[in-house]
């Protein structure tokens, strides 16, 4: 995202095609140094890291296409406000999810811990988008529980890529999201994310 803010400047802002190509643990005391690298001809951006005294070799983590162009934001929702919508649902304090995660084997630190709440129902500083990610573990205990998928979920669960990102405007600190289930095949699972801030 701030690549392509670098290059585009303000504006809509469109990712496509995100690959993870391989996980970056960051460790206390264990510098990364990253580098980006954008490809004009292609609208191609590629994520790589090293450690500091790694050498010239560096390695890729993640790379997709970076578009700007015109986009209407979505209209806002209720469920974004309204803590009515949520009375009588299910909740989940953060400090159990991430009790929960913990079992599961997901170390996040202090810094990614960004999932205050949650609620169950059925329906970018690194951080943020992290705090996101995490809820797909939790849909997926549930969806598991309810047999709703199938899917073999022994050990870890890690995003693997995302078709599109649709960013209309820098986030503000305070943000929702909300996950939906979109279906799953060779053992993987495929989501559909909004984030929203009080203003869409």
């Amino acid at each position: 995202m701030a690549a392509a803010r670098a290059i585009f400047g303000e504006g809509p802002i469109e990712v496509e095609d995100l690959a993870f190509v391989e996980a970056l643990s960051l460790e206390r005391g264990r510098p990364e140094e990253v580098q980006t690298v954008f490809e004009p001809e292609r609208a191609l951006v590629k994520v790589f890291s090293r450690m500091p005294d790694g050498g010239d070799e560096w390695t890729l983590r993640a790379h997709g296409r970076v578009l700007s162009r015109p986009m209407e934001p979505p209209a806002i929702d209720d469920w974004t406000a309204n803590k009515e919508t949520l009375a009588g649902k299910d909740k989940m304090r953060g400090k159990v999810y991430y009790e929960m995660m913990a079992g599961l084997g997901f170390q996040y630190g202090e810094t990614f811990q960004g999932v205050k709440n949650v609620w169950l129902e059925y329906e970018f500083h690194p951080a943020m988008m992290d705090s996101v990610f995490q809820l797909t573990t939790g849909l997926a205990i549930i969806l598991l529980r309810d047999g709703r998928i199938g899917v073999d979920t022994n050990g870890i669960m890690l995003p693997v890529g995302i078709k599109r990102i649709r960013l209309f405007r820098k986030p503000t600190k305070r943000l929702h999201a909300r996950v939906r289930y979109a279906s799953h095949d060779d053992g993987r699972i495929s989501y559909d994310f909004e984030v929203l801030d009080a203003r869409g």
